[in-house]
């Protein structure tokens, strides 16, 4: 019987095999630290928004920009400024106002030209007057005022509102819109249809405030103050409201002054303004005497630096020949001149000096006046100047008794 067969026998070759070399290294391997493994979170990459990053610099550049016109804006001088600008934009109103008005004119006489020819092709037929304007109500813009009472009434304000607008215009051509300095300035002008005239200036510092300044020359004008009347002189007046009055002013049989006055309170500054009418329905008679023919603004607005002290400027516009039957005079006519401003600076309210002067001087003497229709009518301004100076003299002492009777109260 054979031996059996050894089951290890075949596996001696193992045991041959050289392992000492790999058994070291997977002992080594086994025996490292481990080595952490890495994070499987990545960081992500920062996305960049070209538009978003443009946007955030014009916006910082907006605000820098901001910035500097702020600061700008306080370094200028803002009452010089904000009248400037507001001059310039009543300007440009005006001159809206004005292409308007002329694109008006100009379809009326497109419309008018029309009727004309309508009428004479139907000359014995009824003409149709309804399609023309109202003559009455139109009459206002050549100073006329008309009868009827609603239409006098509009008539005075609208008369009033137009010399509202054209203030600014006027004083920027007189060059006193920003004025500072004291002054009194009387020169020669041409007025509307080439007529020689006189434009006379005041403008003098009070210590009063706007306000409280203008009160007391509307006083005058209104004529709760008003001045005396001359010998032989009639006078009535009619307050359409508290800021509105048409006066009528008669000396002699042929002397006729017919006034409109309102007064415009404002923000800024405190307006005044006077127009004399040319004609009234009511008063026929004025065809055959002569006519004052004046135009003039009161302007009060505050001192920049000191509130209570104003700004007054007075600017008035009268022709040296007054509105009449009489015929004027050819236009080669000359004037002297120097007689006639010698006697207007005797009503200033500015003395040679300078200085504010509320003392009104001595009576006109009209015997040396050139022009003898222009006389007609100065010594009623010379009244009416001596009303406003003791008016606004009054105002003047109320408000130093006022004052110093706070500083006996604080003390």
């Amino acid at each position: 019987m054979a031996a059996a067969a050894d089951p290890w026998a075949d596996l001696d070759f193992f045991s041959d095999v050289d392992t000492g070399g790999a058994y070291d290294d997977l002992t080594r391997l086994l025996d490292s630290p481990v080595a952490p493994l890495p994070d499987e979170k990545c960081k992500k990459r920062p996305r960049t928004d070209p538009r978003k990053t443009e946007v955030v610099r014009l916006r910082r550049l907006v605000e820098a920009l901001e910035h500097e016109i702020r600061t700008t804006k306080k370094s200028a001088a803002p009452l010089s400024l904000s009248m400037w600008v507001h001059a310039a934009r009543h300007e440009r109103r005006e001159v809206q106002r004005a292409q308007e008005e002329n694109q008006d004119l100009r379809a009326a006489v497109a419309e008018r030209a029309a009727f004309v020819d309508h009428i004479q092709r139907i000359m014995r037929k009824k003409s149709r007057w309804t399609v023309l304007p109202d003559a009455e109500g139109d009459a206002w813009q050549e100073l006329r005022l008309g009868a009827a009472s609603a239409v006098r009434t509009a008539a005075i304000h609208a008369i009033a509102d137009r010399q509202r607008r054209r203030q600014i215009q006027v004083f920027i051509q007189a060059g006193v819109l920003a004025q500072e300095d004291d002054m009194f300035q009387a020169i020669p002008m041409l007025l509307t249809r080439q007529r020689p005239g006189l434009q006379v200036i005041n403008h003098f510092t009070l210590p009063l405030p706007y306000g409280v300044a203008a009160q007391a020359c509307w006083r005058v004008l209104h004529g709760d103050r008003g001045p005396r009347l001359p010998p032989h002189a009639t006078q009535t007046r009619d307050r359409l409201d508290a800021h509105t009055v048409y006066e009528c002013f008669q000396d002699a049989p042929e002397i006729f002054s017919n006034t409109i006055r309102k007064y415009y309170a404002g923000d800024d500054r405190d307006v005044i303004v006077s127009r004399s009418v040319l004609d009234d329905a009511q008063m026929p008679q004025m065809g055959d005497g002569v006519v004052d023919d004046m135009e003039g603004w009161f302007v009060v607005r505050p001192h920049p630096t000191n509130a209570s002290c104003c700004h007054f400027t007075s600017l008035f516009r009268v022709p040296l020949e007054a509105h009449g039957k009489t015929p004027p005079r050819p236009p080669s006519t000359t004037y002297k001149m120097d007689a006639i401003v010698a006697l207007i600076q005797t009503m200033s309210f500015v003395s040679t000096h300078g200085a504010v002067a509320l003392e009104s001087k001595a009576a006109l003497d009209l015997k040396g006046l050139p022009v003898p229709s222009m006389g007609a009518f100065l010594e009623r301004g010379k009244l009416t100047e001596v009303a406003i100076k003791a008016s606004l003299k009054e105002a003047v002492a109320a408000a130093r008794r006022e004052s110093l009777h706070c500083d006996e109260v604080v003390a």
